[in-house]
């Protein structure tokens, strides 16, 4: 781990005060959980719109049908 030094606000200092309490940890740790769900979320979002991405489309009326009822959508499991 590395030690570093932060300047914070009065009210962000009380505020992270108060959340670190009400979560039942420190300042600091509040401080790295923060940290890291922030990373995990910038590292694993890219590849999740990638995977998505990825997948083929699915057609859902030929072309001489109609549309589709927003319910009859909504019971198909491969529109989940």
């Amino acid at each position: 781990m590395k030690n570093i030094t932060l300047e914070l606000a009065k009210a962000t200092a009380a505020w992270m005060r108060l959340a670190a309490a009400g979560a039942g940890k420190t300042a600091i740790h509040l401080f790295a959980g923060l940290f890291a769900q922030r990373r995990r979320a910038e590292r694993e979002y890219p590849e999740a719109m990638r995977r998505y991405l990825k997948r083929e489309p699915a057609r859902i009326r030929d072309a001489e049908s109609p549309l589709p009822t927003r319910e009859s959508l909504h019971e198909r499991a491969e529109a989940r």
